[in-house]
């Protein structure tokens, strides 16, 4: 069943690291309602993307954005 997901990753602040994401999610197809980049103290950023898809779908996504170079922490949530 499709569902609602934000996912959050916090990492360095490279506008690259953008593009890397956004591409895994249109590889596979999903629906993104919004992708954020909030830079933040320091040279870190956090990196927002609202979706629709399967949960399984996401942690395929997951999977592979935690092995992007320069992203620190990757982590959803179902949103109600």
């Amino acid at each position: 069943m499709i569902h609602k997901y934000i996912v959050t990753a916090e990492g360095e602040s490279r506008l690259d690291i953008v593009s890397r994401i956004s591409m895994l999610f249109m590889r596979r197809h999903i629906d993104v309602e919004s992708l954020t980049y909030l830079p933040m103290a320091g040279c870190t950023s956090c990196y927002r993307v609202c979706a629709l898809a399967r949960e399984e779908t996401i942690r395929q996504v997951i999977c592979q954005m935690e092995h992007i170079e320069g992203l620190a922490t990757v982590r959803y949530e179902e949103s109600y």
